[in-house]
């Protein structure tokens, strides 16, 4: 069955496509996705909404062992120019403007043509503001740390020269007296590796681990947290006590209303 394309059918010719990675996990697509779109619906409440997955393999994945059929952005694109729709506006739900961003912009510009009006908005890290915002966000949503305890988020890490997105927002947290707040990437630098010499120098007892991904899907649940060769079991053996924060960046509220706030109209 066609997996929610629609979420907002409102007999608009404007439309408001949001964008996400996606993920097969569909807990975590209720959890941290759906509140993005609804939030989004209840600001633009002249539009429709609709859902859109990039990822070619998750489409792929949840037809097969879900039986749903989830839309990629090119074929989103189709279905809207055939029924009529005359303004899109795109928002990704993306963390860094990497590699998966700029194809949505390069597929975008196939379309210009199409539609009288395109927009596309900016991902979460996108203007050196957003890193303060997001940095602002965590130093309310975490624990409160005692001196020998430390936040460590898990990013993806890309290829894309936007993985020094990572770099800067570990600079902005120990700038903005986050000293304990640390950043390490699953697929690029730095690594947990190089996290482990950091802060082997220092006098720390307790880690908590935490996503940096929109959701907490199976990087979150096997990568980071799961019972073999996971950052959890890593640190564990490092000596280190580890409480795992499983929470993707999607459902916090204040994280929703900077996606929210980024569609162009």
């Amino acid at each position: 069955m066609e997996f929610a394309f629609d979420l907002y059918e409102r007999g608009s010719k404007k439309s408001i496509l949001v964008a996400s990675h996606g993920t097969t996990h569909l807990d975590a697509i209720d959890r941290a996705i759906k509140p993005c779109e609804d939030l989004i619906a209840r600001k633009f409440s002249d539009f429709n909404v609709n859902r859109v997955f990039t990822s070619d393999l998750i489409i792929r994945l949840l037809n097969k062992r879900k039986n749903l059929k989830a839309f990629n952005f090119k074929d989103a694109l189709i279905n809207l120019r055939e029924r009529g729709i005359k303004e899109v506006a795109v928002q990704p739900l993306h963390i860094i403007p990497g590699s998966d961003y700029h194809e949505l912009v390069a597929t975008l510009n196939d379309f210009k043509v199409d539609f009288r009006s395109i927009k596309f908005g900016e991902s979460l890290l996108f203007k050196e503001n957003d890193y303060f915002q997001v940095a602002d966000i965590f130093k309310k949503e975490m624990p409160d740390l005692a001196d020998d305890e430390l936040v460590v988020f898990m990013g993806h890490g890309t290829s894309h020269p936007a993985n020094s997105s990572y770099a800067l927002l570990d600079y902005v947290f120990k700038g903005s007296g986050m000293e304990n707040f640390y950043i390490a990437n699953l697929e690029a630098y730095p690594r947990l590796e190089n996290l482990l010499v950091r802060i082997g120098k220092l006098d720390i007892n307790k880690i908590y681990l935490a996503p940096f991904m929109l959701v907490a899907g199976s990087h979150a649940r096997k990568d980071l947290a799961g019972k073999e060769d996971s950052w959890k079991t890593t640190l564990i053996k490092a000596g280190y006590q580890v409480e795992v924060i499983m929470k993707g960046l999607g459902e916090y509220k204040d994280i929703q209303a900077m996606f929210a706030d980024k569609i162009i109209v």
